[in-house]
């Protein structure tokens, strides 16, 4: 498997801290399916749970017709380095396409951002694709 690192450039910023929002997209041509890696700021206080549930409140306003199952426990990373993590999945129509999505959230160890991990695909994922998002979920590796 390629390895693929998601941050290219350091930039100087003076005394201005910015909320990174950052998205990496990339898209696998040959299975038709797309990973999105998005990342938030997390107020102190919040919880996975609570910071996770406040990203799908958005989420559901922004479309009518989706269905998302409750979120399980999950976990990123090796056996080794484990972070926990919740998954879910999500299905919605787009114009007259239905979308299916695997979705995986997480706190970035040592910081209070939120990472969602979406695998995505405008037709039902096969088998292939599943294993695919499995051995990406479990060979990430946080810097």
């Amino acid at each position: 498997m390629a390895e693929y690192l998601t941050h290219d450039v350091i930039l100087e910023l003076a005394n201005d801290t910015p909320d990174d929002l950052t998205l990496n997209m990339l898209r696998f041509t040959d299975r038709e399916t797309t990973l999105v890696m998005a990342r938030s700021p997390v107020v102190d206080a919040k919880s996975l749970d609570e910071a996770l549930e406040d990203q799908l409140a958005l989420l559901r306003k922004q479309s009518k017709a989706m269905t998302i199952t409750p979120a399980q426990v999950a976990q990123l990373g090796s056996d080794e380095q484990p972070v926990d993590a919740r998954e879910m999945a999500i299905q919605f129509t787009l114009g007259d396409r239905s979308h299916f999505q695997l979705q995986v959230a997480c706190l970035i160890p040592g910081q209070q951002r939120l990472l969602v991990l979406n695998y995505s695909k405008p037709a039902p994922l096969s088998d292939d694709d599943i294993d695919h998002w499995r051995a990406i979920k479990h060979k990430l590796r946080f810097a």
